[in-house]
This record gives structure tokens, sequence and C-alpha cells, in this order.
């Protein structure tokens, strides 16, 4: 089965995958989670005084290169 997504009427565009990588930290303390549910236990646990708010998530996204998929007029 090959990945692609379809445009009304446009035909279809091949996804293009590319490594990515989640950074969840403690906005207050700094302190790097390993995992969005490591984070989640140190906000439900009752020990600590984190918040979900006090959680920030960054998503790194590493392209290289894009083909061509814009080169029509008006998409």
């Amino acid at each position: 089965m090959k990945d692609e997504v379809v445009i009304a009427g446009q035909g279809s565009i091949p996804v293009i995958k590319v490594p990515t990588k989640v950074i969840v930290r403690n906005k207050k303390t700094g302190r790097e989670y390993t995992s969005p549910e490591e984070a989640q236990t140190d906000v439900t646990d009752p020990k600590t005084a984190t918040k979900g708010e006090d959680i920030q998530q960054d998503c790194i996204i590493q392209v290289t290169s894009l083909p061509q998929l814009l080169a029509k007029e008006g998409i």
C-alpha cells in the first residue's frame, strides 16, 4: 500500500516521511521528560507541584528538501 494524499480533481500527492523528534519539558523546572506519558505521570503525582500548564511539547521536523509538490498554479 502506498501512502498518498488525494486532492479532489487534482490527482494524488505522495506522503513525505521525515524524521521528527518530540521534546517534552517542564517550563518551570526545565526538566526534560522521556515521553509525554512521563510528563503526565508527573502531573498526576500528588507528591509534585507540576500542573498541566507547566508542560511544554516541541516538535522538531527535519526536512532536507521538498519535491515540487506545489508547482501547479492555484495550489
